[in-house]
């Protein structure tokens, strides 16, 4: 049967994204990550797409409770883990990642040309892209490995909980089975962070770089991001500084950007999760 033009088109944009793929995705940041953290086949890195409420103010889905209000400022469309009993087999499936859609999602992107099950398919990750250009989203991977077997013990244990409280607190809990056990000291287990540079100028960035090697603090890597750069540390080091002075000295730089008075231009983020994909920049 002949292809549809609507499918001709469809197929070329995958085979330019699969050419592409490390020009928009931060594939190659991210398997650096990986190569540093992995141990064993227990680590896994947990990836997923989300809608954020600021990037879509007239367009915010609803959620899994039926409404778009202000109860949540990002709706969670799809995830994943990057895992595998090598380092080599962790990085292949980050490039061939399984997308598990939010049943909430499931029509809406069916809808709109894309199957379900080629989403959730081990394929290559051209479909999260499309996915996250279809939803103005963004994709994230946590820049802390998690261990299968002690988040699988506290998912059961939430899974048990929730049975007892009822639905919310077992949507409540779903969300949260990325996590350990919360009365474990995260900060010794996850102790890599994240330095957002919201400064789109190359001499306060390597102001900001200086900074931290005057004080002794290296950055493992750094990936460009919509309006400055991204810093990751394999330690807290960086938390001890401060960072105040360059939002009084760089503010005006960036003022066409939207963003809170609160917000401040470089700020380190504890077990942050790094941007692998958006479609609404960086």
């Amino acid at each position: 049967m002949a292809k549809s033009f609507k499918q001709i088109v469809a197929e070329s944009v995958r085979q330019v994204l699969r050419e592409h793929v490390d020009e928009v995705y931060q594939l190659q940041t991210a398997e650096n990550l990986i190569r540093k953290q992995w141990e064993s086949s227990d680590d896994f890195w947990y990836v997923f797409v989300t809608q954020r409420r600021k990037d879509n103010l007239n367009n915010f889905h609803k959620n899994h409770f039926g409404d778009a209000s202000a109860r949540f400022s990002a709706n969670y469309i799809a995830y994943g883990i990057v895992s595998g009993n090598t380092v080599e087999e962790a990085i292949e499936s980050l490039r061939h990642i399984k997308m598990i859609v939010n049943p909430s999602y499931q029509r809406m992107v069916s809808n709109h040309g894309r199957a379900v099950k080629e989403i959730e398919s081990p394929r290559d990750i051209s479909a999260v892209i499309l996915l996250c250009n279809r939803f103005n989203a963004r994709c994230y991977m946590a820049i802390n490995k998690r261990s299968r077997t002690t988040t699988n013990a506290y998912a059961d244990s939430l899974k048990q909980r929730g049975l007892e409280k009822g639905r919310e607190f077992q949507f409540a809990a779903g969300r949260q089975m990325i996590n350990d056990d919360p009365h474990v000291k995260w900060t010794q287990v996850r102790p890599w962070g994240l330095i957002d540079c919201d400064i789109d100028d190359k001499g306060a960035q390597a102001e900001l770089e200086k900074y931290l090697k005057d004080n002794n603090i290296d950055y493992e890597d750094k990936y460009e991001s919509h309006d400055g750069m991204h810093y990751l540390f394999s330690n807290r080091d960086a938390q001890k500084l401060k960072y105040d002075f360059f939002d009084k000295k760089y503010r005006a730089l960036n003022g066409g950007i939207p963003r809170r008075n609160s917000d401040p231009m470089v700020m380190f983020k504890g077990d942050a999760n790094m941007i692998l994909y958006s479609a609404t920049g960086f």
